[in-house]
């Protein structure tokens, strides 16, 4: 099914409307469709076990860079 990506393009275009800086907002919507793009592969690769690990590297790399503001206040 495609719902995943539907609402990933409804969230996306809700924010980016809104967007300070629409260049490195969508610079860094394409980085991450490559990135996605890339842990399909080395799924392919390593096997779905392994993907779990990326998955959490993922998660973990997003933690350490915390929120960012979107509205200057």
């Amino acid at each position: 099914t495609f719902l995943p990506i539907f609402f990933a393009g409804v969230i996306f275009g809700s924010v980016f409307r809104d967007s300070v800086k629409p260049d490195v907002d969508f610079g860094s919507n394409i980085a991450g469709a490559i990135l996605g793009g890339l842990a399909e592969v080395f799924s392919l690769v390593v096997g779905f076990n392994y993907l779990l690990v990326l998955a959490l590297a993922f998660y973990g790399l997003s933690m350490m860079k915390g929120p960012s503001a979107r509205h200057a206040s």
